[in-house]
C-alpha cells in the first residue's frame, strides 16, 4: 500500500506499510510516501542484517512520487 491521494501528508511526515507485492529479494519490504519540503517522495525500505552481527536496522531510499503503480 502506498499513497493514494486521498491523505495529504504533513509536511515532513510519511507512512511506510508492509510491501505485499514483494516477489524478489531486492523489492523493499516496506513501501510507502513522505512530504519533504512540500514534495511528495517514494519511499522504500528493506531490513538489513549486519554481516558482523548487531541489531537489525531499515536502510530507507526517497525519490520523486510517481503516484499509484
Amino acid at each position: 500500500m502506498s499513497y493514494n491521494g486521498d491523505y495529504q501528508h504533513k509536511d515532513e511526515c510519511g507512512a511506510l506499510f508492509v510491501n505485499d507485492k514483494k516477489t524478489d529479494e531486492k523489492h523493499p519490504d516496506y513501501r510507502g510516501s513522505a512530504k519533504i519540503g512540500g514534495k511528495l517522495m517514494d519511499v522504500s525500505a528493506w531490513i538489513r542484517t549486519p554481516k558482523s552481527g548487531g541489531q537489525d536496522y531499515l536502510s530507507i531510499a526517497f525519490r520523486d512520487w510517481k503516484g499509484k503503480q
